[in-house]
């Protein structure tokens, strides 16, 4: 079966999309606020933004629509990535990210047959406007961004003889278009209380062998508060929504539906300007196409935040 596949963090979306910042949870002064830069408002001009992500993802809940079945065929499918994120604030209002990915699909199936694609993923450039930003005086962030998608590695990785499906392979193989959106609203001048929202629509292209993942549209709202400690905090939900993907510009079967997620995540700063974050995704809600998709039962990530 073929399970639809979200690299991201983007969100960005995810997501993102994904996905994963300047002053997002913060006041005037530079340092991490809770967010992955991809996900938030534009760092200050001539300040360089980096960020490793880790992320497990357990692929392997079989759904029949809206409702978990039993699988049969003893399969386990898992994702684990690792995400290398760049940002730098090139004027008051502009920036630019770029994201490269490393990735390990595994699939087995009646514990015997073990087929694993790894490799270089997709990478991403996206050039974001940020007229709004959260400042001592000002208490709305607000972001613009339009990305592509580029293909980095490789798409046709074989077990044996044999070409690994397409959810499989470490890249899609395929460009595609990215736009996005961010607001957030603080409730002091401290902005240690946020409300955010973001959206993201990826339109894709076919790869060389006629495969097209479906166009996405990912959206992303929550609250994160900054306690005085070191501590942070952030409940988010993520919803979103895949056409089928398309072989050859025919649907393929049990491809495709609507996600809703749930976000929440802690983070430690250990500096202003040097965080760790631990996030994980627990599914609130499915509504898939077709008869049965293997599908996320639980994500956990990791990452690291330096902003110099």
């Amino acid at each position: 079966m073929k399970i639809k596949r979200l690299l991201q963090p983007i969100s960005i979306a995810g997501l993102l999309l994904s996905m994963p910042v300047a002053q997002a949870v913060t006041c005037s002064c530079a340092s991490i606020p809770l967010l992955n830069s991809m996900e938030a408002s534009a760092p200050d001009p001539d300040t360089w933004f980096f960020s490793y992500n880790y992320e497990f993802r357990d692929l392997g809940e079989a759904v029949q629509g809206s409702t978990s079945i039993e699988d049969g065929t003893d399969r386990t499918r898992n994702t684990a990535s690792h995400i290398i994120e760049l940002s730098r604030g090139l004027s008051e209002k502009v920036s630019l990210s770029a994201l490269i990915s490393y990735v390990r699909h595994q699939r087995e199936i009646g514990g015997q047959d073990l087929q694993i694609g790894e490799g270089f993923g997709d990478g991403i450039l996206m050039l974001k406007y940020s007229p709004l930003q959260i400042r001592i005086y000002s208490r709305n962030a607000f972001s613009l961004g339009i990305g592509a998608r580029i293909p980095i590695g490789d798409d046709e990785q074989k077990n044996g003889a044999i070409v690994l499906a397409e959810d499989l392979q470490p890249s899609t193989g395929s460009r595609g278009q990215i736009i996005w959106a961010y607001y957030a609203r603080s409730f002091s001048q401290a902005a240690n209380l946020q409300l955010y929202t973001s959206l993201s629509h990826t339109r894709n292209q076919a790869n060389d062998r006629g495969y097209q993942f479906g166009n996405e549209i990912t959206m992303d709202a929550g609250v994160s508060y900054q306690f005085n400690a070191p501590l942070g905090l952030i409940a988010g939900l993520r919803y979103r929504n895949a056409e089928r993907d398309l072989r050859d510009q025919v649907e393929v079967p049990n491809t495709g539906g609507e996600w809703l997620d749930f976000l929440p995540a802690v983070q430690y700063h250990f500096t202003p300007n040097l965080a760790m974050k631990l996030g994980a995704t627990l599914p609130v809600r499915r509504k898939l196409n077709d008869t049965i998709q293997f599908t996320t039962r639980r994500a956990a990530s990791l990452s690291v935040s330096y902003l110099f």
